[in-house]
């Protein structure tokens, strides 16, 4: 019998009891039964309103559950009685993070960063902070520093995340393949390995990572990303959306998932479908220039220049680098007999990097045909 069901059994023959309920509130959120862990919470809280136990773990497993907003309610609610709550300061620091509040979550962590026992955690955040901005060298200064105070292969994990995102590509497998050792079900550094296959068009060996992601945690959205990226190379378009769009329903907010369907939609010829994926992601943030070439691309090929060059001319007035709207630019002066002008700048298309430090999409096509090899079931190189 497992420790949820012991504590059920305990609980039935006392269900008022208080630390019951807290402990199976608590099993049920490490289990990831968030549902179940929420309704005994408010069973508790419906006798005892106030209760600030039951209030602040309540917020924790909306936080993981993905409601950072009523969490970051209640927290701010606890806060006004706590001012000195330690806890509490970290929970609403956390929850303000997943409320995509960066700059503010910044400040919240930056005061918790070197109280104990909260170092690590708050270091860690601080990384993850930085990270989403974009400003990955504060971003490694941080993990580092976390795992300084706590080296564990969950933080080492997320560290070579940051270094493959920045760049660092070498140290980052490294790290990873380190941490698989003593940890093979880290997902940070099988999403790092997964990824890099791809990137090596070494297609068996991602489908081998990205699936053993999904198998230990089936709501890693980056797992579903990196299965539709494989299949697309293995030319098998339908399941890669699908899968694309099982990343985006996990990660409905993710603006590169909603690209990448997007553009899997477009590579589909359905491009009344990939209009209302690109329109979506203006709906998240109308400042998103791959959104608006995305969209530019969409339009042109559905005969709609007038639309095209207005969402093309927009993505490059956020983003002069803008990649789709640089491919649409390319197409449609083409189409507008323009046809040298068009393959130059097709060509700086290709010629730019799809990430820092990593190959140009002139590099993917060209070991794309290189490796071309059938469906199969050749056990993967995981080395």
């Amino acid at each position: 019998m497992n420790k949820i069901e012991l504590y059920k059994g305990y609980l039935a023959q006392d269900p008022k009891n208080e630390i019951l309920i807290l402990s199976l509130s608590q099993l049920f959120h490490v289990n990831g039964e968030f549902i179940e862990s929420i309704t005994l919470l408010n069973e508790l809280l419906d006798d005892y309103p106030s209760h600030e136990i039951a209030l602040s773990r309540k917020a924790s497993v909306l936080i993981s559950s993905g409601d950072a907003q009523e969490a970051k309610s209640i927290l701010n609610d606890l806060i006004i009685s706590n001012t000195d709550s330690i806890e509490i300061k970290h929970n609403l620091a956390v929850a303000t993070f997943y409320n995509k509040e960066l700059d503010q979550a910044i400040l919240n962590f930056e005061q918790l960063k070197n109280i104990l026992p909260l170092e690590a955690s708050s270091n860690k955040y601080l990384a993850a902070c930085f990270y989403s901005k974009g400003e990955f060298k504060k971003a490694i200064s941080y993990i580092q520093k976390a795992i300084s105070i706590e080296p564990s292969d969950y933080l080492k994990g997320f560290e070579s995340v940051i270094l493959y995102t920045s760049g660092q590509i070498e140290q980052a497998i490294e790290i990873a393949k380190t941490v698989l050792k003593t940890s093979e079900n880290n997902l940070d550094s099988l999403s790092v390995m997964g990824t890099y296959a791809i990137e090596q068009i070494e297609t068996d060996t991602a489908l081998y990572y990205f699936n053993k992601m999904k198998n230990i945690n089936k709501n890693d959205s980056r797992a579903f990303n990196g299965l539709g990226l494989s299949l697309m190379q293995h030319g098998k378009e339908n399941e890669a959306i699908e899968n694309f769009i099982a990343a985006v329903e996990l990660s409905p907010t993710n603006l590169s998932y909603l690209t990448v369907l997007g553009w899997s939609y477009i590579n589909s010829q359905k491009i009344d479908q990939a209009i209302q994926i690109f329109k979506q992601t203006l709906k998240i943030d109308n400042k998103f220039a791959e959104g608006h070439g995305g969209l530019a691309t969409a339009f042109m090929y559905n005969a709609r220049i007038d639309l095209a060059e207005e969402h093309c001319a927009s993505a490059f007035k956020l983003d002069s680098q803008c990649f789709s709207a640089f491919y649409c630019q390319s197409v449609l002066l083409t189409l507008k007999g323009k046809i040298e002008v068009g393959q130059q700048i097709l060509a700086r298309v290709l010629d730019k990097p799809l990430r820092p430090g990593g190959p140009t999409l002139a590099q993917m096509i060209q070991k794309q045909a290189l490796k071309q090899q059938p469906t199969s079931t050749i056990q993967p190189r995981l080395n």
